[in-house]
């Protein structure tokens, strides 16, 4: 195998995809139920799901954190040792430990996984799957999404020592969290976030962040000065409705979502105006969105529980 600059040449990624293909198999059954980044039907929903659940049983403290630095400094000795466990027919391959440290670099890498490579996501659940195992607990509930990290706890001291217990989990495996990314917050006073989703005591919404950058991206759609026709306006405003409600189609963002339709709505009879047109005909063509988030939510809810509050 080959690396070219920080990705992987073409012919290197095909071997990648079927060592990857042929890992999972073996390793998606063994993985954790608090891993929840790059999985089959798991993902940001699946883990937001799993906060809401332990925070309305009463797991109100939150240790907030990341790992520092996490595919660049993750052990090949100690991801090794958890394949040869989880796949022993496979963990002595050649190829597979060229794919392992496969880096930048000329030499084979000794430290990290490959950006790019299709195979690190994989690798980087196996490297933390007993880190997951021993951190979960009775008082301990673990979410994890790749490398950001939620411990929730019913208490302080408990939140103190799942902190502590965490950093020496990752120390044994030679990893270190984020000194200035973890705190421990009350949720019940306080908020924090979490993958795009904000934490309130009595709700979840989307973040700052995310609904400022999608106003931004309609704005942008809707201006008089971006070179697209009406149907492509349309059919990017609408792929980016759908995507934020179906994303956030589980939070507490009715008001939010009836207020982003009038907003969508007011920009482009703005537009129609200033290009001389008052047909309305784009009007049949434009997605509700806060309809579409409650259609989307009612074929749900009933498979989930949904977080209301502390009570």
């Amino acid at each position: 195998m080959q690396y070219e600059a920080t990705v992987p040449t073409v012919r290197d990624r095909i071997v990648l995809q079927a060592i990857r293909l042929t890992l999972e198999a073996n390793c998606e059954a063994q993985l954790h139920d608090s891993c929840h980044a790059y999985r089959p039907r798991r993902g940001a929903e699946t883990a937001m799901r799993a906060m809401a659940d332990a925070m309305g049983r009463g797991l109100c403290f939150v240790v907030e954190t990341d790992i520092r630095k996490f595919f660049d400094t993750v052990g090949h000795k100690p991801l090794l040792k958890t394949l040869q466990r989880l796949v022993p027919k496979f963990a002595d391959s050649t190829l597979l430990l060229k794919a392992i440290q496969l880096g930048p670099g000329r030499w084979p890498a000794k430290i990290g996984l490959a950006q790019g490579s299709p195979l690190s996501p994989l690798l980087a659940n196996v490297s933390l799957l007993d880190f997951d195992r021993a951190v979960s607990t009775t008082e301990i509930r673990l979410v994890r999404y790749a490398d950001d990290l939620i411990l929730l706890t019913r208490s302080l001291r408990d939140a103190e020592l799942a902190l502590l217990a965490a950093g020496k989990q990752l120390a044994m495996i030679g990893l270190k969290l984020h000194p200035d990314k973890t705190r421990i917050i009350d949720s019940r006073t306080e908020e924090f976030e979490f993958l795009g989703f904000r934490f309130q005591p009595d709700r979840i919404l989307p973040t700052v962040e995310n609904w400022t950058r999608l106003h931004d991206d309609l704005r942008n759609l809707s201006d008089p000065g971006t070179d697209l026709t009406w149907a492509e306006r349309i059919e990017q405003i609408n792929a980016l409705l759908r995507s934020f409600a179906c994303y956030y189609q589980q939070t507490d963002c009715g008001r939010m979502l009836w207020n982003l339709d009038q907003f969508v709505v007011e920009r482009l009879m703005e537009l129609e105006i200033k290009n001389g047109r008052t047909d309305g005909s784009w009007r049949g063509r434009l997605v509700t969105v806060h309809r579409l988030r409650e259609v989307r939510y009612a074929g749900k809810k009933s498979q989930s529980r949904r977080w209301n509050g502390y009570g």
